[in-house]
Protein backbone atom coordinates (compact mmCIF):
# COMPACT_ATOMS: atom_id res chain seq x y z
CA UNK A 1 0.00 0.00 0.00
CA UNK A 2 1.36 3.27 -0.84
CA UNK A 3 0.86 6.27 1.51
CA UNK A 4 0.64 9.46 0.40
CA UNK A 5 1.45 12.88 2.40
CA UNK A 6 -2.36 15.40 2.16
CA UNK A 7 -1.92 17.74 0.33
CA UNK A 8 -1.86 21.55 2.00
CA UNK A 9 -4.41 23.94 0.95
CA UNK A 10 -2.49 27.11 -0.24
CA UNK A 11 -5.17 30.04 0.76
CA UNK A 12 -4.00 32.08 -2.51
CA UNK A 13 -5.13 28.70 -4.77
CA UNK A 14 -8.45 28.99 -2.92
CA UNK A 15 -8.77 32.65 -3.36
CA UNK A 16 -7.90 32.70 -6.75
CA UNK A 17 -10.80 29.68 -7.39
CA UNK A 18 -13.14 31.28 -5.81
CA UNK A 19 -12.54 34.97 -8.10
CA UNK A 20 -12.80 32.15 -10.89
CA UNK A 21 -16.08 30.91 -10.31
CA UNK A 22 -17.69 34.26 -9.28
CA UNK A 23 -16.45 35.58 -12.36
CA UNK A 24 -18.12 32.56 -14.62
CA UNK A 25 -21.18 32.94 -12.74
CA UNK A 26 -21.24 36.65 -13.65
CA UNK A 27 -20.00 35.61 -17.14
CA UNK A 28 -23.27 33.10 -17.43
CA UNK A 29 -25.40 35.29 -15.92
CA UNK A 30 -24.33 38.53 -18.61
CA UNK A 31 -24.66 35.48 -21.51
CA UNK A 32 -28.23 34.28 -20.23
CA UNK A 33 -29.83 37.98 -20.02
CA UNK A 34 -28.44 38.54 -23.23
CA UNK A 35 -30.25 35.59 -25.13
CA UNK A 36 -33.17 35.53 -22.99
CA UNK A 37 -33.87 39.35 -23.38
CA UNK A 38 -37.11 40.60 -26.16
CA UNK A 39 -34.96 41.51 -29.12
CA UNK A 40 -35.98 44.85 -28.80
CA UNK A 41 -35.38 46.00 -25.53
CA UNK A 42 -32.55 47.13 -24.66
CA UNK A 43 -31.71 47.25 -21.15
CA UNK A 44 -30.90 43.40 -20.95
CA UNK A 45 -27.95 43.71 -23.64
CA UNK A 46 -26.91 46.95 -21.10
CA UNK A 47 -27.09 44.91 -18.30
CA UNK A 48 -24.84 42.27 -20.19
CA UNK A 49 -22.16 44.07 -21.50
CA UNK A 50 -21.84 45.96 -18.10
CA UNK A 51 -21.91 42.29 -16.21
CA UNK A 52 -18.95 40.91 -18.46
CA UNK A 53 -17.33 44.13 -17.72
CA UNK A 54 -17.87 43.31 -14.39
CA UNK A 55 -15.95 39.98 -14.60
CA UNK A 56 -13.04 41.41 -15.98
CA UNK A 57 -12.61 43.86 -13.04
CA UNK A 58 -11.63 41.09 -10.06
CA UNK A 59 -8.83 39.07 -11.83
CA UNK A 60 -7.52 42.39 -12.71
CA UNK A 61 -7.16 43.34 -9.05
CA UNK A 62 -5.80 40.32 -7.74
CA UNK A 63 -2.90 41.36 -5.42
CA UNK A 64 -0.64 38.26 -5.22
CA UNK A 65 -0.23 37.89 -9.18
CA UNK A 66 2.33 39.70 -11.35
CA UNK A 67 0.82 42.02 -13.38
CA UNK A 68 1.65 40.10 -15.95
CA UNK A 69 -0.56 37.50 -15.47
CA UNK A 70 -3.34 39.37 -14.05
CA UNK A 71 -3.78 41.68 -17.21
CA UNK A 72 -3.39 38.59 -19.40
CA UNK A 73 -6.25 37.22 -17.40
CA UNK A 74 -8.44 40.24 -17.12
CA UNK A 75 -8.44 40.37 -21.24
CA UNK A 76 -8.47 37.04 -21.76
CA UNK A 77 -12.26 37.02 -20.06
CA UNK A 78 -12.25 40.36 -21.72
CA UNK A 79 -12.04 39.26 -24.95
CA UNK A 80 -14.07 35.88 -25.36
CA UNK A 81 -16.23 35.91 -22.95
CA UNK A 82 -17.37 31.92 -22.85
CA UNK A 83 -13.81 30.76 -23.38
CA UNK A 84 -12.21 33.41 -21.43
CA UNK A 85 -12.76 32.58 -18.08
CA UNK A 86 -10.89 29.10 -18.95
CA UNK A 87 -7.95 31.19 -20.06
CA UNK A 88 -7.42 32.71 -17.04
CA UNK A 89 -7.59 29.81 -14.99
CA UNK A 90 -4.50 28.42 -17.09
CA UNK A 91 -2.99 31.60 -17.04
CA UNK A 92 -3.52 31.61 -12.85
CA UNK A 93 -2.73 27.92 -12.25
CA UNK A 94 0.17 27.00 -14.38
CA UNK A 95 3.22 27.24 -12.81
CA UNK A 96 6.53 26.72 -15.02
CA UNK A 97 9.95 24.91 -13.71
CA UNK A 98 11.93 28.32 -14.27
CA UNK A 99 13.52 26.62 -17.36
CA UNK A 100 12.91 29.52 -19.34
CA UNK A 101 15.17 32.89 -19.50
CA UNK A 102 16.97 34.69 -21.58
CA UNK A 103 20.74 34.31 -21.98
CA UNK A 104 23.23 36.83 -22.78
CA UNK A 105 25.83 36.00 -25.46
CA UNK A 106 29.43 36.86 -24.20
CA UNK A 107 30.82 39.17 -26.56
CA UNK A 108 33.91 38.55 -28.51
CA UNK A 109 36.74 40.98 -27.07
CA UNK A 110 38.34 42.89 -29.66
CA UNK A 111 41.94 43.50 -30.13
CA UNK A 112 42.48 47.07 -30.29
CA UNK A 113 44.55 47.98 -33.10
CA UNK A 114 48.09 49.22 -32.48
CA UNK A 115 47.90 51.91 -35.64
CA UNK A 116 45.20 52.86 -38.12
CA UNK A 117 46.29 50.88 -41.05
CA UNK A 118 45.48 51.83 -44.63
CA UNK A 119 45.31 49.55 -47.52
CA UNK A 120 48.28 51.75 -49.11
CA UNK A 121 50.48 51.80 -46.49
CA UNK A 122 52.98 48.74 -45.91
CA UNK A 123 53.92 47.50 -42.90
CA UNK A 124 57.17 48.28 -41.37
CA UNK A 125 59.32 45.52 -42.59
CA UNK A 126 58.05 45.55 -45.93
CA UNK A 127 58.81 49.53 -46.20
CA UNK A 128 62.04 48.10 -44.56
CA UNK A 129 62.92 45.34 -47.68
CA UNK A 130 60.32 46.03 -50.42
CA UNK A 131 59.61 49.66 -49.95
CA UNK A 132 60.99 52.88 -52.23
CA UNK A 133 63.40 55.12 -50.22
CA UNK A 134 60.88 57.77 -48.73
CA UNK A 135 58.76 54.87 -47.25
CA UNK A 136 61.75 53.04 -46.26
CA UNK A 137 62.89 56.12 -44.33
CA UNK A 138 60.14 56.76 -42.82
CA UNK A 139 59.69 53.09 -41.82
CA UNK A 140 63.26 53.46 -40.23
CA UNK A 141 62.20 56.57 -38.05
CA UNK A 142 59.50 55.52 -37.03
CA UNK A 143 61.26 52.35 -35.25
CA UNK A 144 63.62 54.61 -34.21
CA UNK A 145 61.23 56.70 -32.15
CA UNK A 146 59.68 53.51 -30.61
CA UNK A 147 63.06 52.23 -29.81
CA UNK A 148 61.65 48.82 -27.87
CA UNK A 149 62.41 45.32 -28.58
CA UNK A 150 60.64 44.47 -31.38
CA UNK A 151 61.36 47.45 -33.46
CA UNK A 152 65.31 46.87 -32.32
CA UNK A 153 64.70 43.01 -34.10
CA UNK A 154 63.30 44.33 -37.14
CA UNK A 155 65.91 46.82 -37.96
CA UNK A 156 68.79 43.98 -37.25
CA UNK A 157 66.76 42.02 -39.69
CA UNK A 158 66.59 44.84 -42.05
CA UNK A 159 70.17 44.60 -41.29
CA UNK A 160 71.26 41.80 -42.92
CA UNK A 161 68.70 41.77 -45.59
CA UNK A 162 69.41 45.39 -47.29
CA UNK A 163 72.13 46.48 -49.72
CA UNK A 164 75.15 47.72 -48.51
CA UNK A 165 73.88 51.55 -48.95
CA UNK A 166 70.24 51.15 -47.22
CA UNK A 167 71.77 48.88 -44.52
CA UNK A 168 74.19 52.26 -43.40
CA UNK A 169 71.19 53.94 -42.29
CA UNK A 170 69.41 51.25 -40.74
CA UNK A 171 73.35 50.86 -38.89
CA UNK A 172 73.41 54.67 -37.73
CA UNK A 173 69.98 54.14 -36.39
CA UNK A 174 70.67 51.01 -34.51
CA UNK A 175 73.67 52.61 -33.11
CA UNK A 176 71.62 56.09 -32.00
CA UNK A 177 69.47 53.77 -29.90
CA UNK A 178 72.46 52.00 -28.51
CA UNK A 179 73.87 55.40 -27.55
CA UNK A 180 70.46 57.03 -25.94
CA UNK A 181 69.70 53.48 -23.95
CA UNK A 182 73.26 53.82 -22.26
CA UNK A 183 72.75 57.87 -21.89
CA UNK A 184 69.03 56.94 -19.89
CA UNK A 185 71.34 53.67 -17.86
CA UNK A 186 74.07 56.66 -16.75
CA UNK A 187 70.89 59.13 -15.35
CA UNK A 188 69.14 56.32 -14.05
CA UNK A 189 72.34 55.54 -11.91
CA UNK A 190 73.45 58.70 -11.32
CA UNK A 191 69.69 59.41 -9.56
CA UNK A 192 70.15 56.31 -7.35
CA UNK A 193 73.30 57.00 -5.82
CA UNK A 194 73.35 59.31 -2.82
Amino acid sequence: MIATAPRSVDPRRSLETLVLAGCGAVEALALAMLLSGPPDGRWPAFLAVVLHLAACVPLALLSDRPASQRWLSASAVLVAPGLGIAVAAVVLFARGHGEARLETRPRARRRPRAAPVGTDQLSPCDALLCGDDDERRAAVDALARRADGESITLLRFALTRLDPDRALDVALVLDEIRERAEQEKRARSSRCRP
